[in-house]
């Protein structure tokens, strides 16, 4: 009799994190990045500089980006980025800027935004990316320090 109370109480249990690590899995595949893919232009740049980012889909798991300014028509920064999903967790990894990549953790995705870390890197420490009225915008921040991005769609005024 116990062993049979034991048996059923071990299949329930069992069923029951099965649902629960279906459901994870069902809705980490709904989320996506699509509402980043565009070729957006900063619109709170300094006067003599015009910054640019450009997203674009490769599939369902991976998104590549690339931020670049310009001043007088010489480019004076760039990187590219990418949104990776390894294994059910995102990445957004950032290259271009330092030696090696910068990988941040995307930590939360919802509602047409993102947030990404990494404590261990000097600065940022925290992305974070949204949309709000159909605008893009981006902060990026570590400590006290904080630096707002705000672009528009390139083809719009």
């Amino acid at each position: 009799m116990k062993l049979t109370i034991l048996l059923f109480l071990f299949l329930v249990f069992t069923s029951c994190k099965n649902d629960t690590d279906n459901s994870e899995k069902q809705i980490q595949s709904q989320e996506n990045f699509d509402w980043l893919v565009e070729n957006w232009i900063r619109t709170n740049d300094s006067e003599d500089i015009q910054t640019y980012e450009n997203w674009k889909k490769l599939s369902d798991k991976v998104y590549l980006g690339e931020g670049y300014s310009l001043k007088n028509k010489d480019t004076i920064f760039k990187e590219n980025m990418e949104l990776r999903n390894q294994d059910g967790d995102w990445k957004f990894i950032v290259t271009g800027v330092n030696e090696e990549p910068t990988i941040f953790h995307v930590l939360i995705i919802e509602n047409k935004r993102f947030i990404a870390e990494n404590l261990l890197n000097d600065f940022p420490k925290r992305i974070t990316y949204f949309i709000q009225d159909e605008k893009l915008k981006a902060l990026i921040s570590a400590d006290k320090k904080n630096i707002f991005f705000e672009f528009r769609k390139a083809d719009q005024k």
